[in-house]
């Protein structure tokens, strides 16, 4: 009636995204509101820590103290055992989309800072190593939120060189 989901999910992710700012409304106020979304090719590796220092699986069904101490003090933090269907030492690369949304506040003309969160939807039901067999959870999600500090770097004008005036005489 119970699991410990004990696993550690390794990601690495290369997107495209495209931002859609409020640059009437930053312009106004200052704030910069935005949405993005897109699309990326990621490469996952998930392990779960599921055997003791002597390769035996813990014995969680003998626990009558599931607190996080509890856990801490058994467990030795070697997740040695795939869950995602792959291969030992093989990455599972996938395209996954996600769609996120900012807020900044613009407090210069060359300087912004805000925070962004991003949800990435792996179309996946084994990205954290756990399959549900209710079908509830159907699909992974995972969640990436940041702080920003933004500095708008200006282009030069291209240089012209002065022109000289000829009179006539």
């Amino acid at each position: 009636g119970f699991s410990v989901l004990n696993h550690q999910t390794r990601v690495n992710e290369g997107s495209i995204e495209l931002v859609l700012h409020a640059n009437k409304f930053r312009e106004r106020t200052g704030w910069d509101l935005f949405v993005f979304g897109g699309v990326g090719i990621v490469g996952f590796k998930t392990k779960g820590n599921l055997l003791n220092e002597a390769d035996q699986l813990y014995a969680y069904d003998q626990l009558t103290d599931y607190s996080q101490g509890t856990l801490n003090g058994i467990l030795d933090n070697t997740y040695e055992s795939t869950l995602d269907g792959s291969t030992s030492g093989k990455v599972n690369t996938v395209v996954m989309p996600s769609l996120g949304f900012g807020i900044g506040y613009q407090f210069a003309p060359r300087f912004s800072m805000g925070f962004e969160h991003k949800t990435t939807f792996t179309r996946l039901d084994h990205f954290d190593g756990y399959n549900d067999p209710s079908g509830t959870y159907e699909n992974d999600w995972y969640h990436y939120t940041s702080v920003y500090l933004r500095f708008h770097i200006k282009k030069r004008p291209p240089f012209e060189p002065p022109v000289e005036e000829v009179r006539a005489p």
